[in-house]
């Protein structure tokens, strides 16, 4: 048997160690259950007591504008990156305007110079930027380690002598009375029993009258308890069985009793505990620490709204400007693409400067449909009834028909799409898009998964078509969508 190796021999009937082992199991797992459950609901407390602080912190910040001062840092972080571009463009607007107003004086070199520009600058400068803003995240508060979770319970926990007792009588008496018989045995169990009700006993007192000194108590206490049973069990055993408690045995006797009774005092009384170390970790939150956190909150909320604003809007804007200026070479308007080149100017000049949302769903979806007019065929379906226009709900559903028309025309080459929103059991609203294009391309989750599956919880699916594919997102009707 294994329990060989720790010098230990046993002829203890199959019934009795079974029993043993089975009291055991169930003792053991209904303490490790209970202290897993007393570990999750302490984690709670602590995310909720936090949660509090940097809340109420993130209201004072903005009261006191350090938001304003935080969007002006990503704002200008985004100008940096978009410099050369911007430099770019105004050298070529300055290029056109010694040109004749005749689309003649404009060569297909040029034209296909400007476009491609726009095109590198959507997937080589806005889309990495955009994608580095939403990697962002806020800090978070500091977890405790097992070390000081282990600290705390010296600090703060008794023994639990009966607790204690039992399991050593569990654990040791039937293998003591099968060694030494019931005249001896027994009475070493009793002993050992007596000598953990007492030291517990004591060292509780001990505790409770002087709580400044609890951990030198509690570790005093843990001496004193081994340093008693430990050596008088080996007396006795090489008393009547020379030989038999070996160093092996000796030390596998302190190292098991020591962490029995640390699980005790962890587990023990744990609702007591767990409402001490709420306070404790209440009054320990550090006020600098705290306000930190709230900041780099409120720069990841602010930088992942950048985030969405320029692979939403701008990328858009800027392909679209690309593909207008093609457009108007091959229609020979000079004037067409003149207006074209300065709304891309405008685009990189003001990157974060977002358009006003519509005042409602449908007249957000048209705005959206607007930007590629002429690009694309739409059919547009709209079946939402009298549902009230919550401005976020107008934005988000802005924001997905975006990602999905940008998705479908740069990506699939579309040249039909098919948009259907309908309320489903009165507190969902469905988005479908369809497309015609050359269906879903092969790659790792980009910012627009990441964009749906925030705006959504979860909630969509794109799926390949015979032509083509189809966007399905399901978003929520009970009042405003949080974030």
């Amino acid at each position: 048997m294994a329990i060989h190796f720790f010098g230990i021999t046993s002829v203890v009937p199959f019934s009795i160690r079974l029993l043993a082992n089975t009291l055991l199991v169930t003792w053991w797992g209904s303490m490790l259950t209970i202290f897993l459950d007393f570990r999750e609901e302490e984690s709670s407390a602590k995310k909720y007591l936090v949660e509090s602080a940097v809340q109420l912190s993130l209201q004072e910040m903005q009261r006191n504008e350090i938001s304003a001062l935080v969007r002006a840092d990503i704002h200008r972080e985004i100008e940096d990156n978009l410099k050369h571009a911007q430099g770019s463009l105004k050298n070529e607007m300055d290029s056109l305007s010694k040109l004749d107003s005749s689309s003649a004086s404009i060569t297909a070199q040029q034209t296909q110079r400007i476009s491609e520009l726009l095109f590198n600058v959507a997937k080589d400068s806005v889309k990495p930027l955009s994608k580095s803003l939403w990697a962002r995240e806020g800090e978070i508060y500091p977890r405790h380690t097992w070390r000081e979770v282990l600290v705390r319970v010296t600090q703060f926990q008794p023994f639990y002598p009966g607790l204690l007792a039992a399991i050593d009588i569990i654990g040791a008496a039937p293998q003591q009375i099968n060694d030494f018989g019931v005249n001896r045995g027994l009475p070493l169990v009793i002993a050992a029993t007596l000598l953990i009700l007492t030291i517990g006993t004591i060292f509780n007192l001990l505790m409770k009258e002087w709580p400044r000194h609890h951990a030198k108590l509690f570790f005093v206490g843990i001496v004193v308890l081994q340093s008693s049973i430990v050596p008088m069990r080996v007396h006795f055993r090489e008393l009547w069985e020379p030989g038999s408690a070996t160093i092996t045995w000796q030390l596998t006797q302190h190292i098991t009793g020591i962490v029995i009774i640390f699980m005790t005092s962890s587990v023990g009384a744990f609702r007591k505990m767990n409402t001490e170390s709420r306070e404790i970790f209440s009054s320990e939150i550090k006020e600098e620490l705290v306000s930190s956190i709230a900041r780099s909150r409120e720069l990841a909320n602010l930088a992942r709204e950048s985030s969405r604003i320029l692979h939403g809007a701008v990328q858009t804007r800027l392909v679209s400007c690309a593909i207008a200026i093609e457009r108007a070479y091959k229609q020979e308007s000079a004037r067409d693409l003149t207006l074209a080149l300065q709304e891309a100017l405008d685009v990189l000049s003001s990157p974060l400067r977002e358009s006003a949302f519509a005042d409602s769903i449908t007249g957000e979806v048209e705005r959206k449909i607007s930007l590629w007019k002429g690009l694309c065929d739409f059919d547009l379906s709209i079946d939402i009834g009298d549902i009230p226009n919550h401005p976020h709900t107008t934005s988000v559903v802005g924001r997905i028909i975006e990602e999905a028309i940008s998705n479908s025309i740069r990506h699939g080459d579309a040249s039909k799409i098919q948009i259907a929103i309908e309320v489903r059991e009165k507190n969902r609203l469905i988005i479908v898009v369809e497309d015609n294009g050359s269906g879903i391309k092969k790659g790792n989750p980009g910012i627009g998964s990441a964009l749906l599956q925030q705006e959504s919880g979860g909630n969509w699916s794109l799926q390949p078509q015979e032509s083509g594919t189809r966007l399905e997102v399901q978003i929520p009707l009970v009042g405003e969508l949080t974030q």
